[in-house]
């Protein structure tokens, strides 16, 4: 399963009309780990690339691209970003190809931007400080999808099949 497909069960693009942030988007997508479906569906999706030539690249193929760092060593917050491009509501947020997502991850105001759904790629060592971190922001872990950790807010329910339905059929 795709990490978008996992998302989309939960929130699906049809169910409103909000933003959302691509963090470290690329113009090729790996394990289906892009919101293209959510932009498609007329969501303001922000894709945030750090390095120039990828930005440069990414903007053939995706409505808003911005090329910004925005861990903790730049000046630049994705708060900041969003107050210059007057995005209110950031639904998902999801982050990939980062050195430390939990900088970035920081520099949004989770609870005022409303966001339900947080997505991290990241190392298997990373992701005890993220989840910690997210835990404290009202977020709890859902699962483990190849490469990346889906978050929820923990009020959010989610919409997910049980695997389980036909175990006892014969």
């Amino acid at each position: 399963m795709r990490i978008v497909d996992k998302i989309i069960n939960i929130l699906p693009p049809e169910s409103m009309r909000s933003g959302a942030i691509e963090y470290g988007s690329a113009p090729e997508s790996f394990h289906g780990n892009t919101l293209y479906d959510y932009e498609i569906k007329n969501w303001k999706v922000l894709c945030i690339q750090p390095d120039k030539g990828c930005s440069e690249e990414l903007r053939m193929y995706r409505r808003f691209v911005l090329n910004r760092d925005c861990s903790a060593d730049s000046g630049d917050s994705l708060d900041s970003v969003l107050s210059r491009i007057n995005i209110e509501d950031i639904k998902i947020l999801l982050v990939k190809k980062t050195r430390n997502p939990l900088s970035v991850i920081k520099s949004l105001s989770l609870g005022e931007r409303n966001t339900e759904i947080v997505c991290v790629e990241q190392g298997p060592g990373d992701s005890s400080i993220v989840t910690e971190y997210l835990e404290k922001q009202g977020f709890r872990f859902l699962e483990r999808v190849i490469v990346s950790d889906i978050y929820i807010k923990d009020d959010q329910k989610p919409n997910v099949q049980n695997s389980f339905e036909n175990i006892f059929e014969v």
